[in-house]
């Protein structure tokens, strides 16, 4: 309410209630130990995942945005105070302080795009951080459906391509994306057979 009642648009940018519904519920379920996100503006979605941790019990999440302009409200403005030890922000352009923070980090339970929705930038964050994402890793991004790029406004967006470059599993359900990486198969497992490619379609069922 009190972001509401701010002069101006400043509230237009703020995820959907569906977009932060899904965050924490997302990662109340896979657990994971290690966050990653881009994109912050007033802590919107930082807060959900925070919260999700703290309900989990164990996690950190880091955090890089380019930091609110002087007038606007600061970027925990929508994060409760009490989960701020599980929390490491950084103000700084995600092109320069993604990788040095991978690189610290190493390993990457989950990553969170919300920043800059070109289908450039995006792809590149997404093989920024695919590298370091672990074989449970779950790739998540807001603005699915949409491309803030001119060049390619009759391109498809960059999740759903990179996710079949990848081969990653994915969901896109409101403007929100979630793709899992796949499981590698045991050695054990029995091989299954498919179909012949000669068959007729009605046959195969």
């Amino acid at each position: 309410k009190e972001l509401d009642a701010i002069a101006g648009n400043s509230r237009m940018g703020t995820s959907s209630d569906f977009h932060l519904e899904t965050l924490y519920v997302l990662v109340r379920a896979a657990k994971p130990q290690t966050v990653v996100e881009t994109g912050v503006l007033y802590g919107a979605s930082s807060g959900h995942i925070l919260a999700a941790l703290a309900a989990n019990g164990h996690g950190r999440l880091c955090s890089i945005d380019l930091g609110n302009k002087p007038g606007e409200p600061p970027h925990d403005f929508l994060v409760r105070p009490d989960l701020m030890s599980r929390w490491e922000y950084t103000a700084g352009d995600v092109r320069e302080e993604l990788p040095v923070l991978l690189a610290r980090l190493g390993r990457v339970d989950m990553f969170h795009h919300d920043s800059l929705h070109t289908f450039e930038h995006m792809m590149w964050e997404f093989s920024t951080v695919s590298p370091h994402l672990g074989p449970e890793g779950i790739l998540a991004s807001h603005d699915v459906f949409v491309s803030d790029s001119l060049r390619t406004i009759f391109k498809q967006n960059a999740f759903p391509a990179f996710c079949r470059q990848k081969e990653l599993r994915h969901i896109m359900v409101r403007n929100s994306g979630i793709a899992l990486r796949h499981r590698r198969a045991r050695a054990s497992a029995p091989s299954v057979r498919r179909p012949s490619l000669e068959q007729p379609a009605w046959s195969r069922r």
